[in-house]
């Protein structure tokens, strides 16, 4: 994030004003984040889907009984987004690529997990 902003920054707002700039990885699927975990890190890793209300209850038991309704209706969102936008259909496609006008890109999952060393729980 910050090499991203000091970017735009730098870039003054005559050339920024306007614009949005997205600080985001590539796409990735929980299947595919499964098989880059697998290849990274020598551990089986397996996406196994659960149900929306799991998702609830797991969730709410780590960050609080509050935070259990919105858990399960973002999960409910990011199953039923658009495919042909971006950031679960906030965005069109094009403002994906407003980083190469920075010459940055986000790290994607494969170099976030061998940057951090990072194997799991």
């Amino acid at each position: 994030m910050g090499a991203f902003s000091a970017k735009i920054f730098a870039l003054g707002v005559e050339r920024t004003k306007g614009k949005t700039y997205l600080a985001l990885g590539p796409r990735i699927t929980p299947e595919g984040m499964a098989k880059v975990f697998t290849r990274v890190t020598g551990k089986p890793a397996v996406h196994s889907p659960i149900s929306f209300e799991e998702f609830g209850r797991l969730s709410s038991a780590l960050v609080g009984p509050a935070f259990k309704e919105d858990a399960i209706e973002m999960m409910q969102w990011a199953a039923v987004a658009p495919t042909d936008k971006t950031c679960y259909g906030a965005f069109e496609l094009e403002v994906e690529q407003s980083s190469e006008e920075l010459g940055l890109t986000a790290s994607s999952f494969e170099d976030w997990l061998t940057r951090s060393g990072w194997t799991g729980p």
